[in-house]
Parts: C-alpha cells; sequence; structure tokens
C-alpha cells in the first residue's frame, strides 16, 4: 500500500514539473483590433507586436522570442525578395512573349499562302493571350510586393493567427 501511494505522489510530482506549458488562449486576430486600424505597420512594429503576442500567450518564453521574432522578421523580408523575383521572371517571360509576338507578326506579312496564313494567326492569338495572363501575374505579384512593402499588418495577423490557433483565414 506505501508502494502504491509512493508511486501516486511520485507520479503527481513529475506531472506538475514536466507537464506541457499552458497557453493563455488569444482571441482570431483581425486588423481590427489595431488602433487605429488603417495605419500601416512597418517592420520594426511588427516584429515588437509579435514578441509581444508570443510572451502573453506562453507560446514562448524569453530565450526563445528573440530567435523567433528574429525569424519571422526574415520570412518577411524574404516574401520581400520572392515577390520582386517573381516580378522580374514575369518581366523576362513578357519580354520573350513580345520577341515571338514581333517575329510571328512579321512573318504573317510575307506568308501569301491562307493555310500558312491561319497557323501564324492562331499561333499570334495565342502568344497575345500569354502576354495577357502573364501581364495580370505580373500586376498581381507588383501589387502584393507594394502592399507589403508598405504595411506588415496582414502579414503579422496571417502569421500569429497561423501560430496561435493554427490555419486560420
Amino acid at each position: 500500500m506505501v508502494i502504491i501511494i509512493s508511486l501516486v505522489v511520485i507520479g503527481l510530482i513529475l506531472f506538475f514539473l514536466f507537464r506541457p506549458p499552458t497557453h493563455k488562449e488569444y482571441p482570431v486576430i483581425t486588423a481590427e483590433m489595431f488602433d487605429p486600424p488603417d495605419v500601416p505597420i512597418t517592420l520594426a512594429k511588427a516584429k515588437q507586436f509579435y514578441r509581444k503576442v508570443m510572451l502573453e500567450t506562453g507560446h514562448l518564453d524569453k530565450q526563445e522570442v528573440g530567435f523567433h521574432a528574429d525569424h519571422f522578421s526574415e520570412e518577411i523580408k524574404d516574401e520581400l525578395q520572392q515577390l520582386k523575383e517573381k516580378a522580374s521572371e514575369y518581366k523576362a517571360d513578357i519580354t520573350t512573349l513580345r520577341g515571338k509576338l514581333k517575329t510571328q507578326t512579321s512573318l504573317l506579312n510575307k506568308t501569301k499562302d491562307e493555310y500558312d496564313r491561319e497557323d501564324i494567326e492562331s499561333e499570334i492569338e495565342s502568344i497575345t493571350g500569354e502576354i495577357e495572363d502573364t501581364t495580370g501575374e505580373l500586376d498581381r505579384a507588383t501589387a502584393e510586393h507594394k502592399t507589403l512593402q508598405s504595411d506588415k499588418k496582414q502579414y503579422l495577423i496571417d502569421a500569429l493567427n497561423n501560430e496561435l490557433h493554427g490555419n486560420v483565414k
């Protein structure tokens, strides 16, 4: 009987010593929670807010939070760089497509055969569609880059909600 009581006491002590840390419940973060909600957030302020929330909720302790905040900051910088590179790739693709379009247009002007002209016109139409699609992708990547460059709020909100609640959109 003493052995059983001793094992229970030891078990309880070990449970309370090594239990996983409890996390404070935190609501899903929205842009409206920022005061004022329409003011852009800089990288420094986003990093500061990230640190504050992760400490308040108990998701990170003081020893871990600095590393994770730096990693968060690097993620934003990487995202900006990727968007910039993506925009450059789209620009290069558009330049290549315009070169192909010019070649096909020149070929169309020189061709007299009706069947060949139809094939070339079809190719021109296809290239024109690709240029329009790629231009749309370029515009989206440029807009995303511009938005993230000027305001880190949405990136911060997404990152914190992902850390605190899983993938929340």
